[in-house]
């Protein structure tokens, strides 16, 4: 919005002057080419203002892409480490349970 705030300034400005009151049939008495000018420039500024939104959008929209390919990724590893080395890891959990049941029934 703040790219749309000073064309919509100049717009409450230009009302207030005396060159710009109505002249009583809904028109201003600004020459035709100053209309046209200001008219061009505010849509120039809404152009701005609305590229602006479509590029925090798109910025938006690449963020949370990049979090889902992340989290994918952490996951698709995590998937490979388990199935990888799971005869390793049963191998070391029966060790563990092994020389864990070992002392208590030596006492």
């Amino acid at each position: 919005m703040e790219l749309y705030e000073p064309a919509q300034r100049r717009k409450d400005e230009e009302e207030s002057s005396p060159l710009s009151e109505p002249t009583g049939n809904g028109e201003s008495s600004l020459p035709p080419s100053r209309e046209k000018e200001n008219e061009a420039e505010l849509e120039r500024e809404r152009d701005r203002y609305s590229e602006t939104e479509k590029m925090k959008q798109t910025t938006k929209l690449n963020v949370i892409r990049s979090g889902i390919v992340v989290i994918g990724a952490l996951a698709f590893g995590y998937l490979n480490f388990q199935l990888g080395f799971k005869p390793f890891l049963e191998q070391a959990q029966e060790t563990l349970q092994k020389s864990d049941s070992d002392p208590s029934q030596q006492n």
